[in-house]
């Protein structure tokens, strides 16, 4: 069974990613994946430059982006087709809109209103669902997921992540909300950078985007 990447950053996650398009497309073709996702923050900028380049080392492109809700959870969100290509679009201008200057603004009925065409992971760790598990709020997570089920369908997903140990009890969780209420699971893992050596460049970045210095900087080794 191969593996395919879903939730994935380039350096068009401005002050996060590091890898350019190309350098993740390399990546996985080196290791035998026949399509990869590109899903920077609240923006499409790297799609055309990951499309084309994909194209041209036989790799299948998913176009999407993680998208920031105004709770500050996280909602992956996937390309199907030309309609969810625009759908996608509408929501990127729409939360860039709402917000303002740096600060994307967007509701989840916002994406129920223009849900046509794409596909919904469930965020990874910073996904709502995540939170709401971590606080032990099982209730909460429950109604959650049976709202998302109701209004994607079969194209909402459940995503797993596994970064620490402490990760077990959350997926295990995850698992028992999919079989009981009949929603697939994908494992992802919040990819931004294709080699450990640019830990250091994705510190840096961190460091300027919180206006701090190297030694501050606790994120850039996580899926922050």
């Amino acid at each position: 069974m191969s593996f395919i990447h879903l939730h994935t950053h380039s350096y068009y996650s401005l002050l996060d990613g590091v890898a350019s398009p190309e350098e993740l497309i390399i990546a996985a073709k080196k290791h035998g994946m026949k399509a990869l996702a590109i899903t920077d923050h609240n923006a499409l900028y790297g799609a055309v430059e990951f499309y084309r380049l994909a194209k041209e080392h036989n790799i299948k492109p998913i176009i999407g982006a993680e998208l920031t809700l105004a709770d500050s959870s996280r909602l992956i969100v996937l390309v199907e087709n030309d309609s969810g290509y625009r759908n996608l679009c509408v929501l990127i201008s729409t939360g860039q809109l709402q917000g303002g200057h740096l600060k994307f603004k967007l509701s989840l009925k916002d994406i129920y209103k223009n849900k046509e065409g794409l596909v919904i992971l469930s965020g990874g760790q910073k996904g709502r669902v995540n939170q709401l598990l971590a606080k032990h709020d099982l209730e909460a997570a429950v109604q959650y997921v049976r709202q998302m089920k109701t209004v994607f369908a079969d194209n909402f997903y459940l995503e797993l992540q596994q970064f620490s140990a402490d990760d077990t009890l959350i997926n295990l969780r995850l698992r028992d909300l999919a079989l009981e209420n009949k929603i697939p699971l994908v494992a992802t893992n919040d990819v931004h950078f294709t080699s450990i050596k640019d830990l250091g460049l994705r510190r840096t970045l961190h460091a300027i985007g919180n206006n701090t210095v190297l030694e501050k900087v606790e994120t850039a080794g996580s899926s922050e």
